[in-house]
């Protein structure tokens, strides 16, 4: 993933003191949302969410917040399906 953070500054969770590095790294929600609107306009969403999988596959283990964002990713190679509208 190649989208800068600068300047991005973590919430800490229920205002609790930072205990270990999960407590002061973004989301994985907040994480596939900057890589997501880092993508230029014109990109295929799928294959760069391939992409992104094809690189968290070669770890070794996944800490739990990277298996979620691998989740995310997984879903974005799926093709969004029509949704029906509502009657009223």
């Amino acid at each position: 993933m190649a989208t800068s953070f600068e300047g991005y500054e973590p919430r800490l969770r229920a205002n609790r003191k930072p205990s270990a590095i999960q407590d002061v790294l973004p989301a994985p929600e907040d994480v596939f949302l900057a890589w997501l609107l880092a993508l230029p306009a014109d990109a295929d969403v799928a294959s760069a969410a391939r992409r992104e999988i094809a690189s968290l596959d070669r770890r070794a283990v996944l800490p739990a917040a990277a298996a979620r964002l691998r989740a995310l990713l997984v879903q974005a190679t799926r093709p969004a399906t029509p949704r029906r509208r509502a009657r009223r």
